[in-house]
């Protein structure tokens, strides 16, 4: 087994040694006599955002001046792009350790660098800096300037602080458990990819406790059930010392504390490894302020769960955003093609069959996703052109 370490969680306790060297990997099963030997290529990480990649890579044979080597990208929640020789487990394109703040929580250690991918564009946010800040309403707008005052805020790997910390990209990513398609006939890779800080507050459990926030559990084995936290931004972190409450950083109407676009899709040509295109995802409708559900579709990009799927035409079919719309792009320019409305949130990946009648469908999952307040369903849709040879 070959692996490359690009990524690595546990917040507040040691790691142990066999976790920072095989956790958050990308790896291949090498197998001689029927055994498994591990090969492994690592560099230590110890993941304190929850960076854990949530997809598998995607396999494509890559041209080179050496001749096409097969390839696997590896797409993570911090919008980087990793290109291994799947033979190998080796970098076909650059792979730096980036320096990255210390300083977290008392009693853990921090990996003094994260590596980050060089050699392919990167869908990672900017450094947010106090500019930026944005909101629906100028009190908003400095209500938000005034929590980044407030809050600790070194760049994308700020680790968890006592006192509370912004964290960009959060837990969910740019790019989450969808990862990318890949188009191996032209050789284009497609990402959807969200904007949205967090902000984190841990503190030691025993505040959490009193806050009531969460309830004392002595573990599995103990056999009592396990105890629901207060809130869904609550995250009890049973087996450290430690408990956070994990909120998207909005402001008083609701609206993200930084400036839109909020999601976006992107186009990358994987020969020039630079990027085609690249346009806002979704609309605000149905994420008006304090909850509300309202029909003000601003082309701001929105915040997305779920993948994409590119056909051999062409196109590329995604749902994932918050307005709840399954929509087609030109895979070529980035146009939006078509639309149709979701009886619930489109939180999943499309996939697309040729039917009995010979007509291509492309269908998608409307359950919804309580995270995003889409409405739930249960819904199979599929859609596919008009038959050319009915009326009507």
């Amino acid at each position: 087994m070959r692996r490359r370490i690009i990524g690595g969680a546990s917040v507040g306790r040691s790691t142990r040694p066999i976790q920072a060297r095989w956790s958050h990997s990308t790896s291949r099963p090498e197998r001689s006599a029927g055994i498994s030997r591990p090969s492994i290529t690592t560099s230590g990480h110890h993941d304190v955002w929850d960076f854990d990649l949530p997809i598998g890579p995607s396999l494509v044979d890559l041209p080179t001046a050496n001749g096409t080597v097969p390839a696997l990208i590896q797409s993570t929640k911090m919008g980087e792009f990793f290109v291994l020789d799947r033979r190998t487990g080796e970098p076909l394109t650059g792979v730096e350790e980036m320096p990255v703040p210390g300083d977290g929580l008392p009693g853990d250690t921090l990996s003094a660098t994260q590596p980050v991918s060089s050699g392919m564009p990167s869908l990672a946010p900017s450094d947010l800096k106090a500019i930026d800040m944005w909101g629906a309403t100028p009190i908003d707008q400095l209500l938000c300037r005034i929590d980044f005052r407030r809050l600790r805020y070194d760049g994308r790997f700020t680790p968890p602080t006592l006192g509370g910390d912004i964290s960009y990209p959060a837990f969910d990513g740019v790019v989450d458990w969808q990862g990318a398609t890949i188009d191996p006939t032209r050789q284009v890779l497609i990402a959807n990819a969200s904007y949205i800080p967090f902000t984190v507050r841990p503190m030691p459990q025993d505040q959490a406790i009193a806050e009531g926030l969460m309830e004392p559990w002595a573990g599995w084995d103990s056999g009592q059930p396990y105890p629901k936290p207060a809130a869904f931004a609550v995250g009890p972190q049973y087996g450290t010392p430690y408990a956070a409450v994990v909120k998207p950083w909005l402001g008083l109407f609701q609206a993200p504390c930084h400036a839109p676009p909020w999601g976006k899709l992107v186009a990358i040509d994987l020969r020039s490894r630079q990027i085609l295109w690249q346009r806002p995802l979704g609309t605000t409708r149905d994420t008006g302020p304090f909850g509300t559900h309202v029909n003000l579709p601003l082309p701001t990009g929105v915040f997305n769960i779920g993948g994409n799927t590119a056909t051999a035409s062409g196109l590329i079919f995604i749902g994932a955003t918050t307005d709840q719309y399954l929509r087609a792009f030109d895979e070529r320019t980035g146009e939006k093609l078509w639309e149709a409305r979701l009886p619930a949130g489109g939180q999943a990946t499309p996939m697309t069959y040729m039917g009995d009648d010979g007509r291509q469908y492309v269908v998608i999952a409307a359950g919804g996703h309580g995270g995003l307040r889409t409405c739930l369903g249960d819904y199979l849709v599929a859609y596919a052109l008009p038959d050319a040879g009915r009326s009507g």
